[in-house]
């Protein structure tokens, strides 16, 4: 029986998926670094038609052991960052770091991109193999293919 999210509980509605409420919006970062990571390891055996059902039952939990430990990681900041920021503030309670974070991070100003790395690019990226990424873009013979046209 379908409930509408607005009848859900809290927990219910972030325990669904990557666990990450539309508050946040992550949850499309570590679907495409599992895709990426399905695709780097299962694309061989696919494109040389190897993978049989057996294969891919193995091959399928190499994606799960590479992809859950980042995973675990995003949630659990997504889940304190819910807990301890965003529901207080919705709540008109006054958010302020620590006076020692504060202080900090005025003597060293880059430490503020770690966590927005963390959650945007995750705590164990996927990288595309060579052979899926486009070419580099190469400004020099831009003005040789103008010419030829």
């Amino acid at each position: 029986m379908f409930t509408p999210p607005a009848a859900q509980s809290r927990e219910r509605r972030l325990s669904r998926g990557y666990g990450g409420g539309s508050v946040r919006g992550v949850g499309i970062n570590l679907a495409v670094q599992d895709a990426v990571a399905t695709a780097r390891l299962l694309a061989k055996p696919l494109a040389v038609g190897e993978l049989s059902r057996s294969e891919g039952d193995r091959a399928l939990p190499r994606v799960y052991r590479r992809r859950i430990v980042p995973t675990v990681i995003v949630q659990q900041m997504q889940r304190l960052l819910h807990s301890g920021v965003i529901m207080p503030a919705l709540n008109g309670k006054n958010i302020k770091p620590p006076k020692q974070l504060n202080a900090v991070l005025k003597r060293i100003p880059a430490l503020t991109a770690i966590p927005a790395f963390l959650v945007g690019v995750g705590p164990l990226p996927e990288k595309a193999p060579k052979w899926a990424r486009r070419p580099a873009f190469n400004k020099q013979r831009e003005p040789e293919a103008a010419a030829t046209r």
